[in-house]
């Protein structure tokens, strides 16, 4: 349990640095799943990123200072695991452009995390201490 709750504090600073190199770097225009919800709703392409993120950062720490309510806390880690593997797109990206991608530098250390990551969390499933 100490390995993921550490794991857990690492994912979101990591978060929050993808997050400003995301904004320091427009990735707003170039997400598209960001366009397909702008589009969507007829909104500002800032609108769809900011929203999601805004509540992402906000939950992010109530997950690490709540985590020993194990009952809910379940479910949040999973979805923080599944956010984390979104962020492999940055990767992928940049892989078919052969060039920057918008939040590239900081989603690089995403794959290794979450291979870690993702193994506490079953453990921990498994046996919740």
């Amino acid at each position: 349990m100490k390995k993921l709750k550490f794991l857990l504090l690492v994912v979101i600073i990591l978060f929050y640095l993808h997050g400003i190199e995301e904004i320091l770097t427009n990735f707003y225009l170039t997400d598209p799943l960001n366009r397909y919800f702008a589009n969507k709703f007829q909104i500002d392409l800032r609108i769809p990123y900011y929203s999601f993120n805004i509540a992402l950062w906000v939950i992010l720490p109530f997950c690490y200072f709540l985590f020993s309510n194990k009952n809910w806390i379940k479910g949040l880690l999973g979805i923080i695991g599944v956010v984390m593997i979104f962020e492999f797109d940055h990767l992928i990206r940049a892989v078919m452009a052969w060039s920057y991608y918008p939040g590239l530098y900081t989603s690089l250390l995403f794959p290794v995390l979450s291979i870690f990551y993702w193994k506490e969390y079953f453990q921990w499933l498994k046996n919740p201490v």
